[in-house]
């Protein structure tokens, strides 16, 4: 068995979430379907999973291969035999031990919130809200969020974990079409369970005014009784994994890239 590291973009409104299930349409499943078409059964290995609707950019999978494929060619041969809401961009070979859930330096995520009447080609792909929101005091509660906290009161848990680091909690906005999209960014080695999508819920509820920007560290905490705000999946975008010893991928240093930079071209109108 060889092993082969994939990248994927996937568009995830047709998907029940990329780990498999039983019954229903995944990204998983999908990829298994194909490679199983080209004569292959080996395991899937995803480095990040993501909840139904959402999409993403860069979802890197390591797949086990018996033929002697050529990266590239296994590339062309997957995208030939998989739906066109999902594509292979890059793929290189890996150590038969190298586990890219493991190997992860980095998650991005991206929230796209349009504030107004959305574009018609845009649905599906962006959170739309109708009511003014305070973008400055959205800013400075999202910086109170970075850094290593408890965030028990502000994620839905899976298990005992409730302490998190944020490296890097972000926005940026621009005015399209009459009204203005805002693109929330967060980076970190690990999200929890609809943690980003929590997050950013909490952050809109500052720009609504329901919770005082100097609230969100209490909120966050649990100190402070709120009720919990789970923006949609269909504005949450997996932009980008930074994996340890690998040369596909994003190239640019994540620090230095503008969060517009990795989405499509018509979300950086």
């Amino acid at each position: 068995m060889r092993r082969i590291l994939l990248r994927l973009s996937y568009s995830g409104g047709g998907f029940c979430g990329s780990a498999r299930q039983k019954g229903v349409r995944t990204v998983q499943g999908e990829l298994e379907q194909a490679l199983g078409r080209l004569g292959e059964g080996g395991r899937t290995l995803f480095a990040s999973r993501t909840d139904a609707g959402v999409h993403a950019l860069d979802a890197p999978v390591a797949v086990d291969v018996k033929r002697r494929w050529q990266p590239q060619r296994l590339l062309c041969a997957l995208n030939a035999h998989l739906p066109e809401d999902i594509r292979v961009w890059a793929a290189e070979e890996v150590p038969s031990d190298y586990n890219p859930r493991y190997r992860a330096l980095r998650k991005r995520y991206c929230y796209l919130l349009f504030v107004g009447i959305a574009p018609a080609a845009w649905r599906g792909f962006v959170c739309c809200v109708t009511e003014k929101l305070d973008f400055e005091k959205m800013f400075l509660a999202a910086k109170r969020l970075e850094g290593t906290r408890d965030f028990s009161g502000a994620i839905v848990r899976q298990n005992r974990r409730s302490i998190w680091t944020v490296e890097r909690f972000t926005l940026e906005k621009a005015t399209v079409c009459g009204g203005e999209v805002v693109c929330f960014c967060l980076e970190a080695k690990a999200f929890g369970y609809k943690m980003v999508r929590s997050l950013c819920g909490l952050v809109v509820e500052v720009g609504r005014g329901a919770v005082g920007v100097g609230q969100v560290e209490d909120v966050a905490l649990g100190r402070r009784e709120w009720r919990r705000v789970v923006l949609p999946s269909q504005g949450l975008w997996l932009v980008r994994v930074d994996l340890e010893g690998v040369r596909c991928g994003w190239q640019s240093s994540p620090t230095s890239t503008p969060i517009w930079q990795p989405l499509p071209p018509l979300l950086r109108t």
